[in-house]
């Protein structure tokens, strides 16, 4: 006779994945605030926009820090959280909050690397 896999709460199951979206969204709050309280223009004056000289003010440079960092990010960070705590999930049996905790770790880790690639990339070295 086959043994029943034991049944596992759903706090079990899905609590670790709240440690990825916990984390996830906690950046887009700071992102939000920061953008909120970046000035429309610079302090010295000069011209703000994309060309013929001129920079893009501090909230124009987040918003295309948002496109260019923040998307490819996000989309790494919810693949990356999801096989993660999948795999984690599957292979250890300990505290549904530590693998939560390691799978965030884990997380972290890559879209950090991933986060210089990009950057590297984009640099004009």
């Amino acid at each position: 006779m086959t043994a029943m896999p034991e049944s596992r709460s759903k706090r079990e199951r899905w609590g670790p994945f709240l440690f990825i979206v916990g984390a996830w969204v906690l950046a887009v709050i700071a992102v939000i605030i920061l953008w909120s309280v970046s000035p429309d223009d610079h302090a010295n004056g000069t011209c703000t926009g994309i060309g013929f000289g001129c920079t893009p003010s501090p909230k124009d440079t987040i918003v295309l820090l948002g496109l260019f960092y923040g998307l490819p990010l996000s989309l790494g960070w919810w693949v990356v959280g999801v096989i993660t705590t999948v795999l984690i999930n599957r292979s250890l049996r300990i505290n549904w909050w530590l693998r939560g905790i390691i799978s965030l770790g884990i997380c972290l880790a890559i879209v950090v690397a991933a986060a210089a690639v990009i950057a590297f990339a984009f640099s004009t070295v």
